[in-house]
């Protein structure tokens, strides 16, 4: 019994150090074009900045599907939530991401929330 443990002991070890092994590590930084889809509009997210500032988030500002977007990006977990706002500035929807990545492909996948005419919560990708 007590090889038993020591053997199971032993598989749990190595397991979580190959899980650990393998986590992903999300970009530093999600400037750049991406291919994005909102419900069922296809179209490009644009990041054109993002802060380097020394908190766990930083600061992004772009456009997205030709609208402004302003929000943040957590490099450290690789969560992304922004604004897309209208011609007056006034935020008419609300996103919510998270990201991923297989070798030299970046991925986004959440939700946005509507508070126009087309009022609910619809799915959302993007790639880069």
């Amino acid at each position: 019994m007590k090889i038993f443990h020591s053997v199971a002991s032993t598989l749990v070890g190595l397991g979580l150090l190959m899980l650990s092994q393998t986590a992903a590590a999300w970009p530093s930084s999600v400037v750049g074009t991406w291919n994005v889809r909102a419900n069922q509009s296809l179209g490009t997210m644009n990041i054109t900045s993002q802060s380097s500032g020394a908190g766990p988030c930083q600061q992004i500002l772009g456009t997205i599907l030709g609208f402004p977007l302003q929000g943040f990006y957590c490099p450290a977990t690789g969560r992304i939530q922004f604004l897309r706002k209208n011609a007056l500035n006034d935020t008419f929807q609300v996103y919510s991401a998270n990201l991923t990545s297989t070798g030299a492909t970046n991925f986004m996948g959440g939700s946005f929330s509507s508070y126009d005419a087309a009022l609910g919560e619809y799915s959302f990708f993007g790639s880069k």
